[in-house]
């Protein structure tokens, strides 16, 4: 069933569809640009401060704060996502060299806005660590920003890397699952980190 839903997908031929729904979340978490939602993570964590400290068990700081303090903040946020995505990496790199699912062939018989497919030479499918990578961003998003329509986003990205070739569904379902792991693990170790964060935003900050 994985890899009749995944050929159905992967023999798409239309480009509208690429371009409007999985052009740029199949691209997004792939490589370098995944410095894109890492610098995102940056704004978000400095506009919605006071919901990941109120998320965490802080006080609030309101709005009187510098922008230099706001700007502190997105950067804890941003170490939080870099260290949650450090951590999956190396699972999902363990799994794959485990698993050794090879990925789809390229078709022929198709065409593409990018040739995604052609940069994963030599690497293997289960999981899909840019669909592991997507479940990061979203879920800590959702719990430590606020912001759970995040969530759309996912099955994009998930969609994208099978309609591009890349993978097969089973390959991002596992990924979402995997991501989401590693998502909670970084969201519920937050106070481990709160010593550095401190030292960053400044002492007075990360208050019970």
């Amino acid at each position: 069933m994985d890899k009749s839903l995944s050929t159905k997908i992967q023999s798409n031929d239309n480009t509208l569809l690429e371009a409007l729904c999985f052009c740029m979340p199949a691209h997004l978490f792939n490589r370098l640009i995944i410095v894109v939602p890492m610098g995102l993570c940056i704004l978000m964590g400095a506009k919605n401060y006071d919901h990941m400290l109120t998320a965490n068990g802080y006080k609030p700081v309101g709005n009187s704060i510098t922008d230099d303090k706001k700007l502190a903040y997105g950067f804890c946020f941003f170490i939080l996502y870099g260290l949650s995505l450090l951590m999956m990496v190396c699972c999902t790199q363990i799994m794959k060299y485990t698993i050794k699912r090879e990925r789809p062939v390229r078709r022929s018989d198709t065409t593409r806005i990018s040739d995604l497919r052609g940069k994963e030479v030599g690497t293997y499918a289960m999981p899909s660590g840019d669909s592991s990578a997507a479940a990061v961003f979203c879920l800590l998003v959702a719990v430590e920003i606020g912001w759970p329509m995040i969530y759309v986003l996912m099955p994009l990205v998930m969609l994208g890397r099978v309609y591009y070739q890349c993978h097969w569904l089973g390959d991002t379902i596992v990924g979402l699952f995997v991501g989401s792991f590693w998502g909670l693990v970084g969201a519920s170790n937050f106070a481990f980190l709160v010593p550095f964060f401190r030292a960053l935003v400044g002492s007075e900050s990360f208050q019970d």
